[in-house]
C-alpha cells in the first residue's frame, strides 16, 4: 500500500534523528553554533546548526596546531557576526524553533494519521518534561502507525512525552496542540540531548541517600532501620512513545501568570545575540512563580516604574502576548501590579492569579441572562415534571455552605423495599447553551473554594438562590431514584428525571452522623 507523501520534518528533529547514529554524547556547542535554553539545554535553530557543524570541523582541524600560535576566530564567532549585521540590515534573526504546520498540512497529517492532538502539560518539576494527553480516540491509520496509540487513548491515563524546549516548540499548559510522533532514532536522540544529564544527577542523589540511609543504619545498629539502606529507589522509567508539537490548535485562554520583575538580561537571552540586538535596551523581564513557564520579555513603557526600580521585591501579573519562533523567550504585557507578599489579601490573588482561577464581577452580559427576580416557577414547568415536593428530602453540608446542590431522600415501600433517592439541583434550565453565561461557566468550571471566601462559577442569584435547593421552598431538580433491597442492597429498578423539590431541612455532617 502506498503510503502519503511525509510531512515536512522541522530541523531540529532531523539533527536529532542524525545524531542518533553516533555512540557518543552530543558535543555541547559554543554560543552562536548552538545556542541554549534556560535550563542550559540545547536549542538549535535551522541556520545555526549549520554554522556550528562548520565551527565544529574547524576547531577538531586547528587542535594539531601549537598551542603558542593565536587560534583564528571559530566559525561559530564569524556566523554571530554575520548574524548581527542581518540584524542591522532588517532581516529577522535565525529561527529558533520549527515553524507551525498550516492548515493543509494539519488536513493532511491528520488524514493520514501522521498526526494526532491533544492537551498539552509540563511537568512542574522540569521544564524538559512535558505531555501531552489526546483528547480525541486517534485514528485506525494513526494506530496502524504507531500501536503505542492504542494505549494513549482519551481517558487511559496514558500521554505522549514531549523532550525538551525544541520539541515543546513554544506551546504551555493547557494549550491544545497536533502532535507528531517520533521515529525510536528520533526518540533516543531527544532524551540523550535532554535527559540523560538529568537522570544522572538523580542518580547520583539517589545513590548519596543510599549511603546516609547505610550510615545512620551502621550507627544505630538496629535491624528495623538497616533495610533502608538497602531499598533501592526506583529509576525514572523512560517514555516509550515521543512527540514533538508541530501546531497550537486551540491556545490555553488563560494566559495570565504571576511573578516579579528584573532589570536584567538572562542568561538565556544573551545566548542569542541575534535576538537580543532587536530588543529595546530598557526591556524588562518577567520570571513567574511557576517554575514550568518560561522567562518573558516586558516593554518597560507599559510597566509602572516603582515595580522595578524600587529595591522591594512586588509581584505583577502580565499577560503572555506572542512567541515567535526566532525568539528564545514569549513576550508578554503588563496587567496589574499585585503588591508586596505577606498579607491574606495578597497571598491569595497570587494563588488565584497563579492557578487562573477568574475572581471578576460577572460582566453586564452575563447578568443579562438571568431572570427577573423576583421569579417562581412557573406552573407549566412544574406540570412537565415529575412532583416530588411531598417527599422527604434533605441536605447535608458544611454548617457555612451557601449553594446547596445536592439532596438526598429514602422512603420505605409498602411491600418492603427502599426507595433511595438523588437530587441534584437543576442548573440546565436557566444555563441555556451558547449563551453569555454558559460561555463564562464554562471558563470558570467550578466553585473555587479559599479559607476566607468563595469564588463562584455562577452568579449569586444562582448558586445561592434559585439553584440552591434551600429548605422550604420549591426548586427545579433532576432526580435518580434506586429500587433497592435492604437485606442485599440489590438495585431493583432505576428512574431518572426532571422533577420539583422542596427540602424538609438542612442538615450538617455532624447532624447526620447522629
Amino acid at each position: 500500500m502506498d503510503h502519503p507523501t511525509p510531512l515536512p520534518v522541522p530541523a531540529s528533529d532531523q539533527l536529532a534523528a542524525d545524531g542518533a547514529h553516533s555512540r557518543r554524547r552530543p558535543r555541547k556547542l559554543r554560543s552562536g553554533g548552538g545556542d541554549t535554553s534556560r535550563d542550559g539545554r540545547s536549542t538549535h535553530g535551522p541556520a545555526s546548526s549549520q554554522a556550528a557543524a562548520s565551527g565544529s570541523a574547524h576547531q577538531k582541524k586547528g587542535s594539531r596546531r601549537s598551542r603558542k600560535k593565536k587560534p583564528e576566530p571559530a566559525a561559530a564567532n564569524i556566523a554571530n557576526i554575520a548574524e548581527t549585521a542581518n540584524i542591522a540590515a532588517g532581516r529577522l534573526p535565525p529561527a529558533i524553533y520549527a515553524a507551525y504546520y498550516d492548515a493543509s498540512q494539519l488536513a493532511e497529517g491528520f488524514a493520514s494519521g501522521q498526526l494526532v492532538r491533544g492537551v498539552f502539560r509540563t511537568s512542574p518539576k522540569s521544564r524538559s518534561d512535558a505531555y501531552v494527553s489526546l483528547d480525541e480516540t486517534p485514528s485506525a491509520e494513526a494506530v496502524r502507525r504507531y500501536p503505542l496509540l492504542a494505549d494513549c487513548d482519551v481517558g487511559s491515563g496514558n500521554d505522549v512525552y514531549v523532550c525538551g524546549d525544541i520539541d515543546r516548540n513554544r506551546a504551555i499548559n493547557g494549550d491544545v496542540v497536533a502532535i507528531r510522533i517520533l521515529n525510536k532514532a528520533q526518540s533516543r536522540a531527544s532524551y540523550r540531548m535532554h535527559r540523560i544529564g538529568d537522570d544522572r544527577h538523580h542518580d547520583r542523589l539517589r545513590a548519596q541517600r543510599r549511603a546516609r540511609l547505610e550510615h545512620m543504619a551502621s550507627k544505630l545498629n538496629s535491624d528495623s532501620t538497616s533495610s533502608l539502606g538497602t531499598e533501592a529507589d526506583p529509576k525514572p522509567k523512560v517514555p516509550e512513545l515521543f512527540g514533538a508539537v508541530v501546531a497550537i490548535l486551540c491556545p490555553n485562554d488563560n494566559r495570565c501568570f504571576t511573578g516579579t520583575i528584573a532589570t536584567d538580561a538572562p542568561s538565556v537571552v544573551k545566548r542569542h545575540p541575534a535576538y537580543a540586538i532587536t530588543l529595546d535596551p530598557e526591556t524588562l523581564w518577567f520570571k513567574p512563580l511557576n517554575q514550568a513557564l518560561p522567562l518573558m520579555a516586558l516593554a518597560a513603557s507599559d510597566v509602572p516604574r516603582h515595580l522595578y526600580a524600587s529595591k522591594s521585591k512586588r509581584h505583577c501579573t502580565v499577560r503572555l502576548l506572542r512567541w515567535d519562533a526566532c525568539a528564545p523567550v514569549p513576550t508578554a504585557g503588563f496587567v496589574s501590579d499585585l503588591g508586596k507578599r505577606g498579607s491574606l489579601d495578597i497571598e491569595t490573588r497570587l494563588i488565584l492569579e497563579e492557578n487562573g482561577v477568574c475572581a471578576e464581577p460577572f460582566s453586564p452580559a452575563v447578568l443579562r441572562c438571568l431572570p427577573q427576580a423576583p421569579w417562581s416557577i412557573p406552573a407549566r414547568e412544574i406540570r412537565r415534571r415529575t412532583d416530588l415536593r411531598r417527599a422527604c428530602i434533605f441536605t447535608i453540608d458544611p454548617p457555612t455552605a451557601r449553594d446547596l446542590d445536592d439532596a438526598v431522600s429514602c422512603e420505605t415501600l409498602p411491600n418492603g423495599n427502599v426507595l433511595i433517592g438523588v437530587h441534584i439541583a437543576d442548573v440546565s434550565y436557566f444555563v441555556r447553551p451558547g449563551t453569555a453565561l454558559d460561555l463564562e461557566a464554562r471558563r470558570r468550571a467550578t466553585t473555587t473554594y479559599m479559607v476566607q471566601k468563595a469564588i463562584p462559577m455562577l452568579p449569586a442569584m444562582l448558586c445561592e438562590n434559585l439553584c440552591s435547593l434551600n429548605p422550604g421552598v420549591n426548586r427545579l431538580a433532576f432526580s435518580v431514584m434506586w429500587e433497592m433491597d435492604p437485606s442485599s442492597a440489590t438495585v431493583l429498578s432505576t428512574w431518572f428525571g426532571r422533577t420539583v423539590i422542596n427540602s424538609a431541612c438542612k442538615l450538617s455532617y455532624d447532624d447526620a452522623q447522629l
